[in-house]
Order: structure tokens, then C-alpha cells, then sequence
């Protein structure tokens, strides 16, 4: 196929790299690419987008697309350039656009986070996570932040590859808060997760014991306790069986909450996580064209109960968002 010579491509092939990376949001369900792109970055001029279109230098779900593509919830949206096509970029930095807020007060936020966006800074610099993300959206919004005492805190985490509510503080007495609420079992969450098989009962509390290699990033699960292993409990229920595809759709309570507990504890009793590449098996995802893992933060609820703090108004509340394998199952690619 004969090449064409991209607006974003410089003299330098080492410059051309991915530079815009999300995923779309039930907002932007049945909207065209361009579209979206421009009202996500409104820093970037729409020509940009444009060109990119027509160059097929956007990618969807890991296919190029032509202009007037039209997006769904769920599809990953990649733009690859150079800097000179976005100037506003810092050299070597990629853009995410905001996630998805479900919830904002002056005392907290909750977003949604997308897939494959790390919650906290990395190793390497200048890699996009959800912490720098939402600063930056409050410093545009609240421009007093900057100031000491006023960035925004990350109350728990999720692994990269997991998306979902994830919960931040704007302030140190909030972050306490709820830090305490967390630790008492007054804030509970809860994820949707799409695994293989049928489940032996519909509704089971699941225990064993777990131990982190943090070399290889890996967790191993026993039956049995064993020396420096720690407990794990792990609630599900059963949500749907689809027999065509022997797939189970659960809703998952932690009652630890430990790395990949989810995801180990899954595969340790046969029941892997669909698209889960780590702890499941290709001999499964393969076959369900699943090359993301189906398992999504879906739901918070507060249950502070008599609990007296800045954050009593709360009390309650419940947030949930539905995952986008849940949505439209047949988009397990896009996952």
C-alpha cells in the first residue's frame, strides 16, 4: 500500500509518536471523531484533527479511520504526530483528555477512569496518570490550587489495566476523612467483572492467602495459609450466565483489598478474568477476541451512618457507572 505523506510525520521518523490517547465516554456515544476530538482539546487547533483524519493518523480500537467516523462508548481513540501538530504539547508528553467526572464538590472528585491510564506518577517521566490529569483540570478550574496545601490526593488506587470510580481528595482534612471511612468499612466499593465459566453458586464469599512478588509484578494464591502469606476475601454474585459465549458477569466486594486480588484470586479457582492477559489464559481470550480485561470499579457507596466530619453531607450517596463490556458486550475488542 502506497504511503502517505502525513501532516504530522516530520523529517525525523524518531518524532512521530502517539500523542492523544482515551477512551470514549457514554457522553460522546454516536458522535463523529472529529467532533469529539476538538471539544476533548480545545488547546489543539480542529485543523489538526482534520488533517489527522484525512492522513488516517487516528486510530480506533487499533484500526485507522477515515473522517466522519462515528464513535461509540467504549472505542479507544489513539492520535499519532509530532509536536509541531500540537505545539501546546511539552516535548515527549501525550495528552489524555479529562475522564469522565461522575461527581464534584468542593471537598472531593470521582471520575471515571479510563483503561490503561495509571492512577499515580510512573517510573518514567512525562507518562500521562490520572493524578496529573485531574491537577491540572483543577488548576484551570480552581486557580488558587497551585498554592501549598491545595493539590489533589488520590484516596485508593486501581491497577492500570482496570478502569472505574476512582476517588480523590482536594484537600488534606478530606483525604483524612475519608482515608477513615475507607479503613472502617464506611466507604464501600464494589466492581462488575465479566470471568469465564459458570460459577459453582450464585452467591459466595471466597477465602485464601496471597503473596506479592513485586519483582516480577505477580501475585501467587494458596488454598492453604503458609508462612508471610496474607488472607484475602473476595464476595461475589452472580449477575448473568451467557452460555454462547461461557462467560459469568459478577459483582465483586472486597472484603481485603490487596494487589490483583481480584484478578489472582479469579484465575486461582478457574475462573479468570476475560482479556486479563497476566493471570488469564489466551486459550480463553483469544477465542472472545477480549484483548482488555473485563473488570471495571463500577460502584461507591457511603455509608457513613452517625460518622461527624466536613463530609457528613455524603452520607448515603451512591455512585456507579456501567462498564463498557456490560454496555455493549460485543465490543469486547475494544476492551
Amino acid at each position: 500500500m502506497m504511503a502517505v505523506q502525513s501532516y504530522f510525520r516530520s523529517k525525523n521518523r524518531l518524532e512521530w509518536r502517539e500523542l492523544l490517547d482515551f477512551i470514549v465516554a457514554e457522553r460522546d456515544e454516536g458522535k463523529k471523531a472529529e467532533r469529539v476530538l476538538a471539544a476533548r482539546f480545545a488547546n489543539i487547533p480542529e485543523g489538526v484533527f482534520h488533517r489527522a483524519l484525512r492522513n488516517r493518523d487516528v486510530k480506533v480500537n487499533g484500526i485507522r479511520i477515515r473522517p466522519g467516523h462515528v464513535l461509540h462508548v467504549g472505542d479507544r481513540v489513539q492520535v499519532y504526530g509530532t509536536e509541531e501538530a500540537a505545539p501546546s504539547l511539552k516535548p515527549g508528553e501525550r495528552q489524555l483528555s479529562l475522564p469522565e467526572i461522575i461527581y464534584e464538590d468542593p471537598n472531593l472528585i470521582i471520575v471515571n477512569k479510563p483503561q490503561g491510564l495509571e492512577v499515580h506518577p510512573g517510573r518514567e517521566a512525562g507518562t500521562p496518570n490520572l493524578l496529573k490529569v485531574i491537577q491540572e483540570y483543577l488548576d484551570r478550574v480552581e486557580p488558587g490550587r497551585p498554592e501549598p496545601g491545595r493539590q489533589v490526593f488520590l484516596c485508593h488506587r486501581l491497577d492500570r489495566n482496570t478502569g472505574g470510580l476512582v476517588l480523590l481528595a482536594k484537600d488534606p482534612e478530606s483525604l483524612e476523612f475519608l482515608l477513615e471511612m475507607m479503613k472502617g468499612g464506611r466507604i464501600v466499593k464494589y466492581y462488575q467483572s465479566l470471568v469465564f465459566g459458570k460459577m459453582p453458586e450464585v452467591v459466595a464469599t471466597l477465602t485464601a492467602w496471597h503473596i506479592k512478588d513485586s519483582r516480577q509484578s505477580h501475585v501467587s494464591v494458596s488454598a492453604e495459609p503458609r508462612p508471610g502469606w496474607q488472607k484475602i476475601i473476595t464476595a461475589y454474585k452472580v449477575l448473568a450466565y451467557d452460555k454462547n459465549s461461557d462467560t459469568s458477569l459478577l459483582e465483586i466486594r472486597l472484603a481485603t483489598g490487596k494487589t490483583h486480588q481480584i484478578r489472582a484470586h479469579m484465575a486461582f479457582i478457574g475462573h479468570p478474568v476475560i482479556g486479563d492477559g497476566k493471570y488469564g489464559r489466551n486459550t480463553i481470550n483469544r477465542p472472545r477476541k477480549a484483548t482488555r480485561q473485563c473488570l471495571w470499579a463500577s460502584r461507591i457507596e457511603f455509608r457513613f451512618g452517625s460518622a461527624k466530619g466536613r463530609l457528613g453531607y455524603l452520607n448515603d450517596r451512591v455512585f456507579a457507572v456501567t462498564p463498557p463490556f456490560v454496555a455493549d458486550p460485543a465490543k469486547l475488542t475494544s476492551l
